[in-house]
């Protein structure tokens, strides 16, 4: 009687054994990036009925640079299209990317017409984009010190992975109003 009831549960613990395995591959990937680099385009009152006005920021991990308007190298890039300010500066506050256009928030990354577009991020190897990471969601913080601007990103993607990232650095500044 116990030859029976071992050789009953054998294959059930062998099935219990392999579960685990199954579910370590649905398991959230965390990616924390430095950015090295960052670009702010000031674009002033680009959308009309709106009292606020509009910038890009794009940020570059080291690896990559900007070579007119081609990314270069191999790294991680942090693009946010529309983040909407009082004026044409990024102010020191918290803001939050969604889709209201609110003054301190940023648009929400998207597809829109068959381009990517709000919050996004490339990953970039041998100048070609590998991957694209959408971020419907998230926060990110402006804060200056030591005239020194400092961003903390915690953005997160449509099924719920969590991107954190930092800038701290001088960013350039372009005008297209």
């Amino acid at each position: 009687m116990k030859n029976r009831i071992f050789i009953f549960f054998l294959p059930l613990f062998f099935i219990a054994c392999q579960q685990p395995n199954s579910l370590s591959t649905q398991r959230v990937t965390r990616i924390d990036t430095v950015f090295t680099q960052a670009y702010f385009t000031q674009y002033g009152h680009y959308y009309q009925g709106l009292d606020c006005e509009v910038l890009s920021l794009d940020f570059y991990s080291d690896g990559l640079s900007l070579n007119g308007d081609t990314i270069e190298g191999t790294g991680i890039n942090l693009y946010l299209s529309d983040v909407f300010v009082p004026a044409n500066q990024l102010e020191a506050a918290e803001y939050k990317v969604d889709t209201t256009a609110a003054v301190h928030t940023a648009l929400s990354g998207m597809s829109f017409e068959g381009r990517v577009t709000g919050a996004y991020l490339l990953l970039v190897n041998d100048s070609q984009v590998e991957k694209i990471y959408l971020f419907p969601t998230g926060t990110f913080i402006v804060w200056y010190e030591d005239e020194l601007c400092n961003v903390e990103f915690h953005l997160v993607t449509p099924d719920q992975q969590t991107y954190d990232a930092v800038y701290r650095g001088f960013p350039h500044y372009i005008t297209r109003e």
